[in-house]
């Protein structure tokens, strides 16, 4: 990853943390973790299925089904 590329997700991880404090309260551990260590793409999937979440059990739901625990 280049730096402008670490640059871009640092920032657009952090624009959906504050997208998502806004809408829903405090982001848990576990969405902020999830937020910080995704690439771009997964993050602007994330940022376009925002509109869908009801909650923050939705959007946690949603990293749930699109990362699969291994194992």
């Amino acid at each position: 990853m280049t730096v402008a590329d670490q640059l871009k997700q640092e920032g657009a991880s952090g624009m959906l943390v504050k997208m998502i404090n806004r809408r829903f309260g405090k982001v848990s551990p576990m969405l902020k973790q999830k937020l910080i260590n995704s690439d771009l793409d997964l993050l602007d999937q994330f940022g376009e299925s925002i509109f869908d979440f009801e909650n923050l059990e939705d959007a946690e739901a949603w990293w749930k089904m699109k990362t699969p625990r291994k194992g």
